[in-house]
């Protein structure tokens, strides 16, 4: 008779009991410990925000690693930038953007066209609200960290 080696039963494979390889070796049998999956969080990070670090927390504390980006070191293209308005619901770049920022009036953006504001993002990055959390098909900006609660219950998707 022939033994399966990663056969993890005694019978009708091993009538003599025998067990398969992968429970004969204890390097090769099964973990209870699972993996850290990639994070499936996002946030445009800027350090010396306290928001942002409050996000960071908040998200660490509900056990859901993320993936920071610095977004003022690498700015979102504008593509990225109408998808994540997309994923807010908006389609109004002002809803993402610092309005009161010195940049948003020296650049006269008041009247800007949705494009012009969506340009100003990617050339000035200084401009664009932070945090912001990207989680599957949803984003918040978390500004209060607390705005993040409504993601956390429902997760990812849902």
């Amino acid at each position: 008779m022939t033994r399966d080696l990663d056969c993890e039963h005694t019978s009708p494979c091993h009538p003599d009991d025998t067990t398969g390889f992968a429970y004969d070796n204890p390097a090769r049998r099964p973990s209870t410990v699972m993996p850290m999956a990639e994070p499936d969080v996002t946030v445009w990070y800027n350090p010396r925000c306290s928001k942002c670090r409050g996000a960071e927390e908040l998200l660490a504390a509900h056990g859901v690693p993320a993936q920071k980006v610095f977004y003022l070191d690498s700015p979102p293209g504008r593509d990225e930038i109408r998808r994540v308005l997309a994923l807010l619901g908006s389609d109004d770049p002002r809803t993402l953007i610092r309005t009161a920022e010195a940049r948003y009036r020296e650049l006269g953006l008041a009247g800007a066209s949705a494009d012009e504001l969506v340009e100003a993002m990617t050339r000035y990055p200084e401009l664009i609200q932070r945090p912001v959390v990207i989680w599957a098909d949803r984003a918040v900006i978390a500004r209060p960290p607390e705005l993040l609660l409504p993601l956390l219950d429902v997760g990812p998707g849902r």
